[in-house]
Order: C-alpha cells, then sequence, then structure tokens
C-alpha cells in the first residue's frame, strides 16, 4: 500500500518544466528526479507582467 508524505513541498520556477531537465548535468538524474516531482502536481502558469515591473515603470512615469 503506497503511503502519501504528510508534507508537501512548493516549487517555484520562472522556466516551464519541459526546460527543467537542461538543468541536470546527467539526464538519467533528471528524469528520476523529476519524473517524482512533476507526477502529482497542481500546476499554475501566470502569464503577462510582473507586478514590481508594472510599479517601477509606474513610478519611472511620474518621475
Amino acid at each position: 500500500m503506497k503511503t502519501q508524505s504528510p508534507w508537501t513541498p512548493m516549487i517555484t520556477s520562472q522556466f516551464p518544466t519541459d526546460q527543467w531537465y537542461g538543468f541536470f548535468p546527467d539526464p538519467t538524474v533528471a528524469d528520476a528526479l523529476l519524473d517524482r516531482v512533476v507526477r502529482q502536481v497542481h500546476r499554475i502558469s501566470l502569464t503577462g507582467e510582473s507586478i514590481p515591473k508594472i510599479q517601477a515603470l509606474k513610478r519611472m512615469r511620474k518621475e
């Protein structure tokens, strides 16, 4: 019987998951780790400009 871990990791990245494999020098290690990480996930993809960037542009326009 498979038991689930009592903790839930949260991983954030500016890169799409399909680009994560390139960060590992060994493809076998990449497959082993990422298979476990991305198998059962809730993925939230954000689009658009970042809030800090928008706020900085607004400040620059006021000056």
